[in-house]
């Protein structure tokens, strides 16, 4: 791997589900964190907009009620917090900062933090990841994904290099530590971004090249040979780049996209037996593409939209079922088609076609579940904190056998009165949808937005959310830890985290801050404690109003410029499930 590799194209994030950093450019910063509280609100109900009910194809567990709301699972200040679906398994991942050698010393990053999600909540930590095994010449900016099979197949999708000219690689954990893989053993200038798990138990790699990012296809693991391009580039496609992927156990692989980086759009289908594959020129660009057990279509826009169909290994052109532009493409188990035109959901059933309007406002981002019998629309609307979360969905809706209902989005759990924005749904079954997404708060003293927090949810409540990234003025030495919630309505006391301690010392009476509060109104019933919280040692004040709470961390900013303190709920019940263990109590009045 050599420095020489350039930028990968932004039509391969397409294909990726890139996730943009909402943060304007930047150079890198070590991870850091605030988190989000779980809303009781109950789903704000949308009327059903088609006389016909759709009966899940996959009805949800009986003894659980459907999903009403999207509820924090981790949460905090952690750059590059993602949630990935492996299989049954969810794996979460984040961490990003300064990198390579010339920063900190080669191997010397270990906040590359990768956790399995348990079914209680908690998280099974993985071997971090050492920049000196996988990328010991650009070093790693941050992981973009968990994929693969687990747990003998396992692979971390990696960006690497610096903001300005990040390149793809993979590593793969072989049960002890993550090695870097290069599929072709070439060492070239390709970025491999993504794996699938393909056919005979093998894993496809798929990449893209340094000009024009065309498409590449490596197997890393197992016997098969990847697909090839050369039906593709037969078309006049000398660099045929992908934006649309799908790659299935069976074989099947289907890819749309454009060519050398702009012009017509082409649509292939490769199987295993046939390493070739078909392709053809098609009028437009690729909208959505999508497959099941049996059935494929692809959705086109352009000046002559089309839906086509997989019928005998042929593509046969479909009259869409209604006006306007195309917008979305999902399959049901049975293999029937639901397109989004403009603002109507059209579907089909046998031979005919319904259609209803979908509900809420804004830009429509993703509708998911569908093949799973429980479909979820996610949708632009109220802009929440910022302009940029409009175009990443503000609001959520399922459909159920009564119509459209809407779902809650969980408020932040760290970080008081703070509404997130989801920015990607995941779906591992029938009403389990995961979730990322982000809010930003601000730095005390400035007028603008200054942290980017980002959260997982899930649509089942957790036993507790869990904590990960920057607490005050550090990184928690944990990748996730239990914490407090924030201070909602319910809360009688606070908790001011207002030093962050590396070890205690006995001797250390704070007499300086303790001077400096002294004339704070209302300390009475107040105490000054060192605490342990998510296994780091803290100075903190218990307080009764926020006032006094704001006041603490006034003055404890003074004394350490440029560092967080937080708020957190102070009640008994709250600090002993989020294990909170006191240090010892000092006395208020100044020595």
């Amino acid at each position: 791997m050599t420095t020489t590799r350039r930028s990968w194209n932004l039509a391969w994030c397409a294909l990726l589900a890139c996730r943009p950093d909402p943060t304007p450019a930047q150079p890198p910063e070590r991870p850091a964190a605030v988190a989000a509280r779980t809303s009781d609100d109950a789903a704000t109900p949308v009327p059903a907009a088609v006389d016909t009910p759709v009966e899940p194809a996959v009805p949800a567990t009986p003894s659980e009620p459907p999903p009403d709301a999207m509820h924090v699972v981790v949460e905090g200040r952690c750059t590059g917090l993602h949630a990935s679906l492996v299989g049954d398994e969810v794996f979460v991942t984040h961490g990003a900062g300064y990198t390579g050698a010339a920063m900190a010393g080669p191997g010397a990053r270990h906040d590359l933090v990768i956790g399995r999600l348990q079914p209680d909540g908690t998280v099974e930590s993985l071997p971090p990841l050492v920049e000196s095994q996988v990328a010991p010449e650009l070093g790693v900016y941050a992981i973009d994904g968990v994929g693969g099979r687990w747990p003998d197949q396992l692979y971390l999708q990696l960006s690497v290099g610096y903001r300005d000219s990040a390149t793809g690689d993979l590593a793969r954990f072989d049960g002890q530590k993550w090695l870097a893989v290069d599929p072709t053993g070439k060492r070239d200038t390709t970025a491999w971004q993504r794996v699938y798990p393909w056919y005979d138990n093998s894993i496809l790699a798929v990449g893209s090249s340094d000009y024009y990012a065309a498409t590449r296809f490596a197997v890393t693991r197992g016997r098969p040979q990847g697909p090839k391009l050369g039906a593709i580039t037969k078309l006049g496609c000398a660099e045929p780049m992908a934006t649309r992927l799908i790659v299935r156990e069976d074989g099947d692989v289907f890819a749309a996209g454009r060519c050398d980086g702009g012009g017509p759009s082409w649509l292939a289908r490769w199987t295993k037996d046939d390493r070739d594959g078909k392709a053809r020129r098609i009028d437009g660009g690729v909208v959505g593409l999508a497959a099941v057990d049996g059935a494929a279509f692809a959705l086109f826009d352009g000046t002559s939209p089309s839906l086509l169909q997989l019928r005998d290994g042929d593509w046969v052109k479909l009259a869409l079922p209604g006006k306007g532009a195309p917008r979305l493409l999902a399959l049901t188990a049975a293999g029937e088609p639901w397109v989004v035109l403009d603002d109507q959901l059209h579907r089909r059933e046998g031979d005919a076609w319904s259609s209803e309007p979908l509900p809420g406002e804004g830009a429509i981002e993703e509708l998911v579940g569908v093949e799973q019998g429980t479909p979820w629309l996610r949708r632009g609307g109220t802009p929440v904190d910022s302009p940029w979360n409009e175009r990443m969905g503000a609001r959520l809706f399922r459909r159920g056998a009564q119509g459209w209902s809407e779902i809650t989005i969980a408020a932040a759990a760290f970080t008081a009165d703070k509404r997130i924005g989801i920015d990607r749904l995941l779906v591992r079954g029938p009403d389990d949808i995961w979730a990322e997404g982000h809010y930003f708060v601000k730095r005390p003293g400035k007028q603008k937005a200054s942290k980017t927090n980002r959260v997982v949810l899930h649509s089942r409540a957790p036993l507790a959310p869990l904590r990960c990234g920057d607490v005050v003025d550090g990184p928690l030495a944990q990748g996730f830890a239990r914490w407090p919630r924030a201070v909602d309505a319910h809360c009688t006391t606070r908790m001011a985290l207002l030093f962050h301690q590396g070890a205690w010392d006995d001797g250390n009476d704070y007499g300086k801050l303790r001077r400096a509060i002294a004339k704070v109104e209302g300390l009475d019933g107040a105490r000054l404690l060192e605490v342990e919280v998510g296994g780091e040692h803290f100075l903190a004040a218990t307080v009764a109003t926020d006032a006094t709470a704001e006041a603490l961390m006034a003055k404890a900013r003074k004394q350490r410029p440029y560092k967080f303190p937080e708020v957190v709920c102070g009640d008994s019940e709250e600090l002993d499930g989020a294990g909170v263990v006191v240090h010892r109590e000092l006395p208020l009045a100044p020595p």
